[in-house]
Formats: structure tokens, sequence, C-alpha cells
């Protein structure tokens, strides 16, 4: 969660749970990091709140406080917060400046694993994995292609295509929303014949949105 200019109340110092306060307000963000150290901090810096705060008259309009966990059920994230249709107060003037407030919890959900994309728009956009080692037949994709398109290639470890895996022998998935969505290849249903080669996948799009992707052993 992210303190917003603390202690700034040039919007009022009387209490207003009608009007949605800018200042001294509380908003809560994703980060990520890949070692639990070094954090990227890109939607605090450009003010994009996971859960936004609501509008005029809202019972969130100035703090939305997260809750410790999220609860992942039923191919969705529930996540549950605090919310006050006022600002935080502080202590720190003189005399001391608080908010009467009302505060009710909120829930906003998001569907399985869609906290972050990469997207492409009108140009076909190209994504390479770094080479794993393929341990699995079944692939799945986590991806939102409903106005656009996806299209899936296997490379060996050196990127080179391998046959009949890529190219034209790769089927286009057009005006798709899935969170599990199985690419196919004109000669072959899964990847099975690949299982314990070195691999990269190449995930060709446009006017789409790729949120995560893994392989697994088929049921």
């Amino acid at each position: 969660s992210v303190y917003e200019h603390p202690a700034d109340v040039r919007e009022g110092l009387t209490t207003d749970k009608v009007k949605r306060h800018e200042r001294d307000v509380m908003s809560f963000y994703i980060a990520t990091n890949r070692d639990a150290d070094q954090w990227d901090l890109t939607w605090v810096y450009a003010g994009q709140p996971i859960v936004p705060r609501g509008p005029e008259q809202a019972f969130d309009k100035d703090i939305v406080f997260p809750s410790s966990t999220i609860v992942t059920h039923d191919d969705k994230h529930w996540l549950y917060y605090h919310g006050s249709n006022e600002r935080h107060g502080t202590a720190e003037l003189k005399p001391a400046v608080w908010f009467e407030k009302d505060e009710a919890i909120g829930l906003a959900t998001l569907p399985l694993d869609r906290f972050v994309s990469l997207h492409a728009g009108d140009v076909q956009g190209t994504l390479v994995t770094k080479p794993f080692r393929l341990a699995g037949e079944a692939l799945q994709v986590n991806v939102d292609a409903k106005d656009g398109e996806l299209a899936v290639d296997v490379l060996d470890a050196r990127g080179k295509p391998i046959v009949g895996y890529s190219g034209k022998q790769s089927q286009t998935s057009k005006g798709v929303d899935d969170l599990r969505l199985s690419p196919r290849w004109q000669q072959h249903a899964d990847l099975s014949a690949l299982i314990g080669k070195t691999v990269r996948l190449r995930f060709r799009m446009r006017n789409a949105d790729i949120y995560a992707f893994q392989v697994t052993a088929r049921k």
C-alpha cells in the first residue's frame, strides 16, 4: 500500500464524505521481483493501483488498504480490502487533523494469473522464452486474444524451428480468451514427441495479451 501525499490537507480540513480526494489518501499497487530483493515499482510510479479507489460518494473513495493475503478460488484471485470514504488524517500538524469516516470491507476479483501481461497491438509481437527441458506434453497458455490472434512455435535450444511445430504448421487461435488455451499444430495435438528435449517457445500474437504459460503432464 502507498500513503499518497501524507499530511497534505489542502483539499480541506473538514470532513467531506462526498468528494473524492487526491491528497492524504491511500492506494495499493502490485510490485514484482525475481529475487525477493530488487522490486519493480513501475505500477507505483505510473499511478496504476491494482484496485482503484472508488468514485465520489463511494465507500472506498479515499482509502483502499489491502489484506495480507490473496485468496485464489474458482479460477479467480479474490482481493479483500478495507475501504474508507475520507482521508487518512495526520498527527504531524498542530493541531492534529482527523477526518470522520465510514469504513467497510470490499472485494475485487481478478481472473487467474492475470496480474501482468505482455501486450501486442496491431503490429505482430513476438515473445521467445529461454531454453528449458520439456517435462510434459500439455502446453497451456493464459491469453486474451478475443480481438486478435495467437500462434505458438516450438524451437530448439538454439532458437531454430523444429519441423512440424513451427511456421505454417502452427495453428493460429483467433478470437479466444482462455485461461488454459491448448495450442495445436497441424500434425501434432501436443508436445509428447519432444519430451526430454531442450526447447524454446515462440509466441506470435496480434491484438492480444499473454499472461502466463505452463507445460504439464496430461492427467
